[in-house]
């Protein structure tokens, strides 16, 4: 447990970071990258060795495998929301990279609701797809 909450407060200090980076005023976006993508690194490694640890414990039966289950889907969670954080550090390396607050200030017009088409006739539809010859 100790080593998932390690991995919860690295994901949480790499949101953070995230939020930190996407500031407007943020006068240099490629070094608040760097920053992020050094938490990453260091995420990755705990997490690969939690990973490990768990494997051995599962395999010496020193943890219930639904328990396993549970620790490893905290897992993939952690891993997709860092994955995303390399993503935005990816694009803040771009050396055209920026945020202008004018665009966070600009209110869109809500989308209009789409026209649905009319529903299927599922009788037809059947009847259609175990037809030999309709194309």
């Amino acid at each position: 447990m100790r080593s998932l909450f390690s991995l919860y407060r690295k994901t949480a200090n790499i949101l953070r970071l995230v939020r930190d980076s996407l500031r407007p005023d943020q006068q240099d976006f490629q070094q608040a990258a760097k920053v992020l993508l050094d938490a990453r690194d260091d995420y990755v490694r705990a997490s690969q060795a939690a990973k490990d640890d768990l494997g051995d414990e599962v395999a010496e039966h020193r943890i219930a495998p639904i328990a396993a289950l549970f620790y490893r889907d905290y897992l993939a969670s952690f891993d997709r929301i860092v994955k995303h954080a390399r993503a935005i550090a990816l694009a803040q390396q771009k050396p055209d990279f920026r945020i202008k607050q004018k665009k966070l200030l600009r209110a869109e017009k809500r989308a209009t609701t789409p026209e649905l088409p009319a529903p299927i006739d599922r009788d037809d539809f059947l009847h259609r797809l175990h037809m030999e010859d309709y194309i």
